[in-house]
């Protein structure tokens, strides 16, 4: 089996989630690909990339067993739209080891809530291993999600600011 991990765009990567996502793997046999942004982690058992478009993220999302990402919004939108089984790992505000803010916001409130209303996973990285053993013994889960037109009143709100929004996403 195999699982694809997300970590995000934050400047500083989260090493504890790819490094416990890795524990995982090597105590579960499990395979699969692990997107480490800008951390300094590199997993053993996971083949990784710093980044990837975001349509080569979702196509390892759709090919593995479970997916590991962390608690922002518009990964778990993705999560939920493509993966079969989904385990979040929210970031907390908060200084980490290095001194450095952990997250530019608390991503466990919204997390926690989505999580109850679609049944996904929602763990601290102490919960990881089992949480992801669990989903694997699970079957394989496709949520409706209910369409959204807020990407476009966003770009709408911002063009109207005078920010330029990429043409391709």
């Amino acid at each position: 089996m195999n699982l694809c991990l997300v970590v995000g765009t934050t400047p500083y990567g989260w090493d504890d989630l790819v490094r416990a996502v890795d524990d995982a793997a090597q105590t579960h046999g499990l395979t699969g690909w692990a997107q480490i942004g800008n951390g300094s982690y590199e997993p053993s058992a996971l083949s990784h990339d710093r980044f990837l478009p975001h349509a080569a993220i979702l196509e390892r999302m759709k090919s593995a067993d479970v997916a590991v990402i962390h608690g922002g919004l518009g990964s778990i939108g993705d999560g939920l739209r493509h993966a079969q089984r989904l385990v979040v790992a929210p970031r907390s505000l908060g200084v980490g080891r290095h001194g450095r803010q952990e997250a530019p916001n608390d991503q466990w409130p919204v997390a926690l809530r989505l999580a109850e209303m679609y049944g996904f996973a929602c763990v601290s990285l102490t919960e990881l291993g089992p949480a992801i053993a669990s989903q694997l013994e699970a079957p394989p889960q496709r949520w409706t999600v209910a369409p959204t037109n807020a990407p476009r009143i966003i770009e709408e709100w911002l063009e109207s600011e005078g920010v330029r929004v990429r043409e391709q996403r």
